[in-house]
């Protein structure tokens, strides 16, 4: 999925893959153009995340009624979104550098990519299976 996110008034590029359940969400960052099996994951270059853990405390939003993969998926990603980006997750920083200059820098140039942690040296099969 290549989305653009707003940070800081402006917006940086991260590649991202959502594992979405009737429980939770997960959210992984990848480096690849196009993800394959072999796809080393990282974790998610934002708040509230703890290793792939979303943490969705302040969201509020209705869960839908009719619950397929494709509604709770929306419905967890909004719910994302809508959170208030409040906190380092139980880790620290998802990135290797302090994630508030990490976001501030990638205002002005591409989001540095070596930025990302290696989480737990899962690769994108071991999530598919």
């Amino acid at each position: 999925m290549n989305i653009r996110y707003p940070i800081y008034e402006g917006v940086y590029r991260i590649l991202t893959i959502y594992e979405a359940g009737e429980h939770g969400m997960r959210i992984y960052a990848y480096k690849d153009d196009m993800p394959g099996k072999d796809t080393m994951l990282y974790v998610a270059p934002f708040f509230n995340v703890t290793g792939s853990s979303v943490c969705l405390g302040s969201a509020n939003i209705d869960l839908p009624k009719d619950l397929t993969y494709e509604s709770l998926l929306q419905y967890w990603e909004k719910k994302f979104w809508l959170t208030e980006f409040s906190h380092l997750g139980g880790n620290g920083n998802p990135t290797r550098s302090n994630l508030v200059l990490v976001t501030k820098a990638a205002r002005n140039k591409p989001f540095d990519l070596k930025e990302l942690k290696p989480l737990n040296n899962m690769k994108l099969k071991d999530i598919l299976t």
